[in-house]
């Protein structure tokens, strides 16, 4: 995770991913907000019923993983495409320098 996702988080946001059934998401998001802010009992406390929730899960229950694969693929989909996008872009480029100089010529 880089530290622009983390700017993101919010007590709101743990709060919607533990409601979501985000169990995992919703700790780590806690977790940093406490580094942040120890002093907050209201985040500890979301933290402690979090990880409560999250330990009496069926470790077989596989969502939460399902819900995880699922994010990956999209987000490697959408960097395949970047790179798809890219690459073409490069070679238009290409092709236009290759057409602007061989215009020159002329």
């Amino acid at each position: 995770m880089s530290d622009t996702d983390r700017t993101f988080y919010t007590a709101t946001m743990a709060r919607l991913c533990a409601e979501q059934g985000n169990l995992a998401r919703a700790v780590m998001i806690y977790r940093y907000l406490l580094r942040q802010s120890p002093q907050r009992e209201d985040l500890a406390q979301a933290l402690a019923e979090a990880e409560a929730r999250l330990a009496a899960l069926d470790p077989y229950d596989i969502v939460d993983q399902v819900r995880c694969w699922a994010e990956l693929t999209l987000k490697s989909g959408r960097t395949a495409e970047l790179g798809r996008i890219g690459r073409r872009l490069r070679h238009r480029s290409g092709a236009a320098r290759t057409t602007t100089a061989d215009e020159e010529k002329q």
